[in-house]
């Protein structure tokens, strides 16, 4: 997806594509990263979650005769399943994107302006020769709504008479859509989300309080049908969340954790790494909903306040992998390496290259000089690829740092934005990584003075 947006917080104008598997978003403090993860988290959640109800999937003529050939044309198929609905598609997601984004940022004082930057593509060779990728589409999120429709009409409508004898689509087709963008989702983890894992439930149960009264306040106040007070509770009952919905969403994502243990995804060997990587211990859930902590050594766990910044900060990260992870999810991350030690700050940004590498998308926003740094070192390693034996003795020289192959990535797999001065620059990103002035400034300037102080106060 790439987009343009105008007049977002400190953003005048800028750019970004979310194309690439591992974006990066990096820049000073108020420089508008935060608006924008919360922009796209929101288009995202719309798009694979409303515009599906209101798309229309009752076939054409077209398509029956398309779908009930012997044999079928796949290929014939796909193109004109989706060729079809594709204007219909790119108004709805406009629509959405204007109706709902004060929600994106429960605020009415945010009007920016946010365009598709189209162009030209083929989507349906583009799901048909399986590019997982799908560097060539507009719009990442387009696709994966005109996959999510298709497969609600495999589930459900996908089926019609011919003659004599109802014909459904073979188990092939559905699969090779299920395997693909259908089940991908969006989820967002703010840097808010150490405190977020102690108070959600409180947070929860607070919210719902406050509308309980305000609901009961109405109730009992009798002949004010139309009155202002009326009018005025009923607008706080429809009123937008408190918080942005990326942050709102997370709160009950913490909350709702004793019904998500339930579920294994096939990426619990990628959360136990993760913990053997960083935390020193399992990540669980008690019987009453709330993350606790068992360290290596330890068999009562403890409960997650008692835990430390690390844990409170990663836990919902891992919970996702072990329990809701589908291949082709985005994730999006807000500082990483909130709270984490600088060696720590270094394996995380090995932890992202490794879930990036398992085919999920990663936008991150950060200001850590030691994450840039160790993934300038990732890229560089990719090059490693190229020959076997330098590959293995280099893997053999950084083992006791903790490098492996599957944590090396393609400069090609990574997008970098600079937020700065009321715009947004794109980074180039070679095969020795990419560099961020602002960081490298800072770096010189913090060495320059400490020259300075060392030299004439003790040299």
């Amino acid at each position: 997806m790439k987009i343009k947006i105008e007049n977002l917080g400190a953003i005048h104008q800028g750019e970004i594509s979310t194309d690439k598997p591992l974006t990066i978003l990096t820049g000073p403090n108020n420089s508008g990263k935060s608006y924008v993860a919360y922009l796209l988290y929101g288009m995202m959640k719309d798009m694979s979650h409303n515009i599906l109800r209101e798309i229309d999937i009752d076939f054409t003529e077209e398509e029956k005769q398309i779908l009930g050939a012997e044999p079928v044309d796949w290929e014939k198929a796909y193109h004109t399943l989706l060729s079809n609905r594709e204007e219909e598609l790119k108004r709805l997601i406009k629509h959405y994107v204007k109706e709902n984004i004060n929600s994106y940022f429960s605020s009415n004082s945010l009007l920016p302006t946010i365009n598709f930057i189209d162009e030209k593509v083929n989507i349906a060779a583009a799901i048909i020769n399986n590019e997982t990728t799908y560097e060539n589409i507009t719009n990442q999120l387009f696709c994966n709504v005109v996959s999510k429709v298709q497969y609600e009409m495999l589930r459900g409508r996908l089926k019609f008479q011919k003659g004599n004898k109802v014909v459904n689509v073979p188990k092939l087709l559905k699969k090779m859509w299920l395997n693909k963008s259908i089940r991908n989702s969006v989820y967002f983890f703010p840097a808010e989300r150490p405190a977020i894992s102690i108070l959600a439930e409180a947070e929860v149960e607070r919210k719902s309080k406050q509308q309980d009264k305000i609901q009961e306040l109405f109730l009992n106040s009798k002949g004010i049908e139309d009155s202002d007070l009326a009018k005025n509770l009923k607008q706080q009952m429809q009123s937008k969340p408190t918080y942005p919905m990326a942050i709102n969403d997370y709160i009950y994502f913490v909350n709702g954790l004793s019904q998500t243990v339930k579920k294994q995804s096939e990426f619990g060997d990628l959360a136990n790494e993760i913990e053997r990587m960083l935390m020193k211990g399992t990540v669980g859930v008690s019987e009453f909903g709330s993350i606790q902590y068992t360290p290596e050594g330890m068999k009562e766990p403890l409960a997650i306040h008692m835990s430390s910044s690390l844990v409170k900060s990663l836990s919902g990260l891992v919970l996702y992998i072990r329990h809701l992870a589908n291949e082709g999810d985005t994730l999006i991350i807000d500082e990483p390496e909130v709270n984490l030690h600088p060696d720590n700050q270094r394996i995380v940004a090995r932890v992202i290259a490794k879930i990036v590498n398992k085919g999920f998308r990663v936008i991150l926003s950060t200001h850590s000089d030691y994450f840039i740094k160790e993934v300038n070192n990732l890229i560089m390693l990719n090059k490693a690829n190229q020959d076997a034996a330098t590959k293995e003795q280099l893997l053999e020289d950084l083992k006791s740092q903790g490098y492996d192959a599957d944590c090396f990535i393609s400069p090609d797999d990574v997008g970098v934005y600079f937020f700065d001065k009321n715009t947004i620059q794109a980074i180039e990103v070679d095969e020795t990584g990419f560099d961020v002035s602002s960081i490298e400034q800072e770096l010189e300037k913090i060495n320059h003075a400490t020259e300075l102080i060392y030299d004439t106060l003790f040299d």
